[in-house]
């Protein structure tokens, strides 16, 4: 059955024929504009604001406004860099457009369209483009590789677009830094933005920026796929159809995690002043006092004289099981707490009732488990191992590669279980946690060593958060 993606094809090999038959655009060097290097100190998501003037699934978006004055409005409004569609049937764009918009922007431009032959490369550069498209779906895996290097000769820069984990293999083959992921099924047009969560975890983790493509309309949507990982989103309809440019881009624009930030640390189970302050001298941004049944815990008198000794910017977590909501407000009050983690069976009514900051344990032990993350409404989902003796501090772990950012519901999260200075690294890789936290992991015999704290903050520090954007907070007991 003949998809729309076949169809467009189909008249790409006609367009492609006619072009080379015809006058060839003469590609003039021109000024560098790296959008990769906008990338690496971007400090918000980055947008490309894309001039699209229709599409398959919409039909007509506005066929009523210039690209030069569409693509200034961008640059003035906060774009990133800004998308022209080229093809003429589908999308009704030409590169007459893409030549328009370079005559008024100072910004990198995407030459958006289905490039199936090097000759489109040369009328994209000729027209301005500094960087282009190559969608996995569109091509086999021969030219795919042939087009890329081709594009990367010329020094232009190449987004990748995929839509699955098949097409993202051969994406991550070419070692392409820019990958874009489709929230759009070419085939069918049916958009999710599932398809982002579903392939950030292998993206970020290659060291590539990533790209979320189509579906994005509103502050939520922006918020989700940066939660995901994304660097940046590359949106259309949405900006073609706003009344208020200035808003949207209010919207869209929010903060990231920086690339080179260092990793936070948190310190939990610590029971004397010494191993606090230590902590703090080494560099941990949060310490944990466990006030539930536990062989760290604390009395409430001495947990108050320790946070009495703390930096005002570390935070203080109190950890409670199955604790009455008077008594983890009256604790949490003396202490002078700053969140409260709840590792019972505490339901999300329970955790909504309390007044201080909240951070839910889940113990993970089957998929089951996972979907009730999205029971909870408070800030912080905290997900723990098997449960041994106690409820969490037992160091046991869970196969972290088996979370996707689909599962974490956009949630910040804090991943429990064997974490220690020999794996922290790894897990920090696997995950691009924005924070790691350990308790059994820095003791030697039952105590806290300050040796292994040390090195434990050392190296999670020495690690980086590859610049995903996730607001998640990984935990080890």
């Amino acid at each position: 059955m003949e998809t729309i993606l076949d169809r467009i094809i189909h008249e790409k090999r006609i367009e492609v024929k006619k072009l080379r038959e015809g006058n060839l655009i003469k590609i003039e060097a021109k000024p560098k504009r790296s959008f990769i290097e906008k990338l690496q100190n971007a400090k918000e998501i980055a947008i490309i604001s894309e001039f699209k003037r229709a599409s398959p699934s919409k039909g007509i978006i506005n066929n009523g406004v210039e690209p030069a004055e569409q693509a200034a409005q961008y640059e003035q409004a906060g774009a990133s860099a800004i998308s022209v569609l080229t093809d003429s049937t589908f999308f009704k764009g030409s590169f007459a457009d893409l030549r328009a918009v370079r005559e008024v922007v100072d910004l990198p431009i995407l030459c958006k369209d289905f490039i199936i032959d090097s000759c489109q490369i040369d009328m994209a550069a000729g027209s301005g483009a500094d960087l282009i498209l190559l969608i996995v779906a569109a091509l086999d895996e021969d030219t795919l590789s042939k087009l890329y290097q081709y594009a990367r000769s010329l020094d232009i820069e190449v987004l990748v677009e995929v839509h699955n984990q098949n097409e993202l293999e051969k994406a991550l083959k070419l070692g392409a830094q820019l990958i874009g992921v489709n929230n759009r099924d070419l085939k069918t047009f049916e958009v999710s933005l599932e398809a982002t969560e579903d392939l950030a975890k292998s993206i970020k983790g290659a060291g590539a920026f990533l790209i979320s493509e189509s579906g994005i309309h509103h502050k939520a949507d922006v918020e989700r796929v940066r939660s995901a990982g994304a660097n940046a989103i590359l949106v259309g309809e949405a900006l073609m159809k706003s009344p208020n440019l200035s808003k949207s881009f209010d919207d869209f624009k929010l903060p990231l995690c920086l690339r080179d930030e260092k990793m936070k640390v948190k310190i939990c189970g610590i029971t004397d002043l010494t191993a606090a302050l230590a902590a703090v001298d080494y560099g941990a941004d949060a310490i944990g006092f466990v006030f539930a049944e536990s062989k760290r815990k604390i009395d409430v008198t001495k947990a108050k004289d320790i946070a009495l000794h703390l930096p005002k910017e570390v935070f203080k977590v109190g950890v409670f099981v199955n604790e009455s909501k008077e008594k983890i407000e009256e604790i949490a009050s003396s202490v002078g707490l700053t969140h409260v983690q709840l590792h019972g069976d505490e339901t999300p009514a329970f955790c909504d009732s309390l007044s201080f900051p909240i951070i839910k344990a889940i113990s993970i032990h089957d998929e089951q488990s996972l979907k009730t993350i999205e029971n909870y409404s408070c800030e912080y989902i905290l997900l723990d191992g098997p449960k041994g003796k106690y409820r969490g501090g037992n160091g046991l772990s869970f196969d972290w590669k088996s979370i996707t950012a689909k599962d974490l519901k956009g949630k910040k999260v804090i991943l429990a279980g064997g974490l220690h200075e020999d794996n922290v690294e790894e897990a920090i890789k696997q995950i691009q946690p924005f924070m790691v936290d350990v308790s059994s992991g820095v003791e030697t015999d039952g105590k806290k060593d300050l040796d292994k704290i040390q090195s434990f903050i050392n190296k999670a520090k020495g690690s980086q958060t590859g610049g995903a954007g996730h607001e998640n907070i990984y935990t080890a007991k």
